[in-house]
């Protein structure tokens, strides 16, 4: 369940976290959720910390962190390097920049 890979985020009806459960609830399927810390700080990086938090792997590419007292998520999605064509080879643009055309 999510309260299970969540833990306790979310107790309180007002907390922005119950947002963030709702959308991790609908792409739960195949996710894989790691205890971490997670580090933050104030403004021009005064009084950085380490809180606690989940690190979580999507399918299709996708990674977050969840600070869990905060209840803040930050999504990121992996693109790879597209400069390498089917069977590795470097594209058109990519063999021009070597001044070999």
């Amino acid at each position: 369940s999510s309260k299970g890979v969540l833990g306790l985020v979310g107790g309180e009806p007002a907390h922005p976290s119950e947002k963030i459960r709702g959308v991790l609830e609908a792409n739960l399927d195949g996710m894989v959720s790691f205890e971490g810390e997670g580090q933050v700080a104030s403004a021009n990086f005064g009084s950085a910390c380490f809180v606690p938090g989940r690190l979580l792997l999507f399918p299709e590419g996708f990674f977050g962190f969840l600070w869990l007292p905060l209840g803040s998520l930050i999504m990121f999605e992996y693109i790879g390097d597209d400069r390498a064509g089917p069977g590795g080879e470097m594209g058109r643009e990519d063999a021009s920049e070597g001044g070999d055309a």
